[in-house]
């Protein structure tokens, strides 16, 4: 599946929180008459869960205010074993209320996340294995799994594994990549920042600012200025010396610090799958690396007001977020204030009674901040397909020019629920896309005169060559889904106000699906079930 068909938030700024470090056990009055306004402010359109269990009145409240959740299933120390009976019910929950995005593995590589809190040899092995059945079934349910999160440092390189152990089938399918990026005390653009890459001096002036900070720690660790510079500068030495042998330095880890995984995908899977931070951001006090200082309020501040602007777009220091990295999920939104069943650090939590006047700098800021939407439906005419209504999927449907024609080609996709169509002019190379409906059917309207090529792209379908279009001429063309397929058609309301459906199905589908109906806030929500 492409990028640009996975669902995203209606308003998508790529802004993301993590919720809390355990399950939230705060009433639903309240996440509706606090919370959501507050995130709303924040432009936050994604929210990562900790804890799957419990939490449906809370993902259909972030879904009814545009949110979209990254839920994570919760199993203490699940290796080495699969998702068990219970986990994929909690997944056909999830699902039937309207998630889509599940984190399916959290930190195989930890040894904290075995039984016996020990990696075994084969601990790779084992993984890939379990996570190749795992993947399979939250898919077959209709939720968008994800390839866990690792340290970049552990070795491991699960796609690798899964390829070798004959499993490049499930990769196939709209899957999504994990990943924890702390920032640790580095700035948004490590490992660019001159720091790293040149070695620059620390200037005086900076050094006394962050120095005579008011906060309850210190920003250069006892540290002299002289220190500091010394230490920039061994470290780029170090870095020229690795290189002129031919090796490559390592790096380290920072917040937009992923084009390696994502370059690892383009090679392995041949296409981008998209990244989705789960976990990280910045956290005042952090001092990890000493070339740069511990994050001060001050700094805690800025870096993250200009992460968010990276990944809205409207940062004038540091470049847009690549469009396959969809969110940022800071840690932390709230933990006590949110009632977490975990601990947390209370320093670390955006709301917190022990900061002063609840909130950290960056709060009121980001609020203050005009907030630039990262995907702006494009339309090829005025008018474009729909979408089944509040299905959750993004709308692209674009074309490099305005059209100027009156000709329209329509028909039905069998078993092509919001699937990609390209039509391409055989006489112009004009290129249009368009997406489905939810029952099959599509439009390409304001067509000029000529002879055109229409295919299903994704997940791939059938093609028709040499569609001759005339002026104020309609064509229907018919085309069908490959492999397993489905529709989703609405009829009038049945007894006991459930939906009546019908699912279309294409020939080798083995287990017909079924369609229920869900009120949320009293507004219908369609979600594909599986069955059979």
């Amino acid at each position: 599946m492409h990028i640009h068909l996975f669902p995203r938030p209606s308003a998508d700024t790529g802004i993301g929180l993590h919720w809390c470090a355990g399950r939230s056990q705060l009433p639903i009055q309240q996440v509706r008459a606090f919370w959501i306004p507050e995130l709303r402010a924040l432009g936050a359109a994604w929210i990562k869960l900790n804890d799957h269990r419990e939490s449906l009145p809370l993902v259909e409240e972030l879904l009814a205010a545009g949110i979209q959740p990254i839920v994570r299933l919760y199993r203490p120390t699940p290796n080495p074993s699969p998702l068990n009976a219970d986990d994929l019910a909690a997944v056909d929950g999830l699902v039937r209320a309207g998630v889509r995005y599940i984190e399916i593995s959290h930190r195989p590589d930890l040894p904290a996340q075995w039984r016996n809190g020990l990696l075994p040899p084969d601990a790779q092995t084992l993984v890939a294995r379990h996570l190749a059945q795992d993947l399979a079934e939250v898919l077959a349910r209709g939720g968008l799994p994800s390839l866990p999160a690792l340290d970049p440092a552990s070795g491991w390189d699960l796609i690798s594994e899964l390829i070798r152990q004959g499993k490049r089938d499930v990769l196939q399918g709209p899957i999504w990549q994990a990943i924890h990026n702390p920032g640790h005390n580095r700035p948004p653009d490590y490992p660019a920042d001159a720091v790293h890459s040149e070695g620059a001096p620390l200037t005086q002036s900076y050094y006394l600012a962050l120095a005579d900070e008011e906060w309850e720690g210190d920003a250069w660790q006892g540290r002299s200025l002289t220190e500091v510079n010394r230490l920039r500068r061994r470290a780029f030495a170090s870095q020229q010396t690795t290189e002129s042998n031919g090796k490559t330095p390592q790096e380290g880890s920072g917040f937009f610090n992923f084009a390696p995984l994502h370059a690892r995908h383009l090679e392995l899977l041949g296409r981008a799958i998209p990244i989705l931070s789960t976990s990280g951001g910045y956290v005042v006090g952090a001092a990890d690396d000493p070339r740069y200082p511990a994050l001060t309020p001050a700094l805690h501040l800025a870096y993250t007001l200009e992460a968010c602007r990276a990944l809205m777009g409207s940062s004038t220091r540091f470049a847009a977020a690549p469009d396959y990295f969809f969110c940022a999920s800071f840690w932390l939104l709230a933990n006590q204030l949110l009632d977490s069943s975990r601990p947390a650090r209370e320093n670390d939590a955006w709301y917190s009674p022990d900061h002063p006047g609840g909130v950290l700098p960056i709060v009121p800021l980001l609020q203050a901040e005009s907030k630039r939407l990262r995907h702006t439906p494009q339309v090829a005419s005025a008018e474009p397909p729909a979408l089944a209504v509040r299905s959750g999927e993004s709308l692209i449907a674009f074309a490099p020019g305005a059209l100027a024609g009156t000709g329209l080609i329509t028909g039905k996709v069998r078993g092509g629920a919001s699937v990609d169509l390209r039509l391409v002019s055989l006489d112009s190379g004009l290129t249009l896309q368009t997406i489905s409906r939810s029952n099959g059917e599509y439009r390409f309207v304001d067509l000029p005169a000529g002879r055109y090529s229409l295919w299903v792209e994704e997940p791939p379908g059938s093609r028709r060559g040499d569609i001759v279009v005339e002026d104020e001429q309609t064509v229907a063309v018919d085309l069908a889904v490959q492999g397993w397929g489905y529709e989703i058609t609405e009829a009038a309301d049945g007894p006991g106000g459930m939906l009546q459906c019908s699912v279309a199905l294409t020939a080798d589908m083995a287990a017909a699906p079924s369609l229920r109906l869900r009120w949320v806030g009293g507004e219908r929500v369609l979600a594909m079930v599986r069955g059979g």
